[in-house]
């Protein structure tokens, strides 16, 4: 059986369609690479914050600290009757 015109033209129909698949997923890799970038910077961005309102806890946990301690020692030995320090 000899190759005929029809043969011939669903190659160039199948070799184009391929081009148009392998051109798809390139871009779905770079529109990929993309998402994962912004997230990596998301994510950077959002542990900075984290960091930061750690530290802001532990200098409000240290200045709460400081203004709970008893001024006089010897006064906070016994229970206050009113529950407060």
């Amino acid at each position: 059986m000899g190759i005929g015109i029809g043969t011939f033209m669903l190659r160039g129909i199948l070799s184009q369609q391929k081009a148009l698949d392998e051109a798809r997923v390139h871009r779905r890799i770079e529109d990929l690479e993309i998402e994962k970038k912004s997230l990596l910077n998301l994510n950077k961005t959002l542990e900075s914050v984290v960091k930061e309102q750690t530290n802001t806890i532990i200098d409000l946990r240290k200045r709460l600290a400081a203004v709970e301690k008893p001024l006089v020692p010897d006064l906070d030995t016994a229970p206050s009757k009113s529950g407060i320090m």
